[in-house]
């Protein structure tokens, strides 16, 4: 469990500094985990994170996913270190996360500018 809050973590962080690549190594940790249900949990979150940045799914469509992923695996969303003592509120922060980097870095993995958008 240690080592999937610290990829969560590093997720998290990755997104908001718009270190895409770094991101996207701790979703390919993440969505290759198995074992129980937590790490299954985990790893659908992981996969939606993929989908959305590379564009296979709009954000409209990962923020539905994530709502009904917090409801279905709520003890994913309780590893989050902002934890309020409800799941779909912990889902909530991730989404906003995903939907921030997106726009701000125009992010369509693997093509993506470093940059944030409208920068010279």
């Amino acid at each position: 469990m240690i080592m999937e809050r610290l990829y969560l973590s590093l997720l998290n962080t990755a997104l908001i500094y718009g270190e895409v690549d770094e991101a996207y190594r701790s979703l390919m940790k993440l969505s290759s985990l198995r074992g129980n249900r937590l790490r299954e949990g985990i790893s659908k979150l992981a996969q939606i994170h993929i989908d959305a940045l590379e564009h296979k799914i709009t954000l409209k469509q990962a923020k539905e996913k994530i709502l009904s992923l917090s409801g279905e695996y709520p003890e994913v969303f309780m590893l989050d270190r902002e934890f309020t003592g409800d799941a779909t509120r912990s889902a909530y922060g991730y989404i906003h996360r995903l939907e921030y980097s997106v726009n701000r870095y125009d992010i369509k993995y693997p093509y993506y500018n470093m940059q944030r958008c409208d920068d010279l």
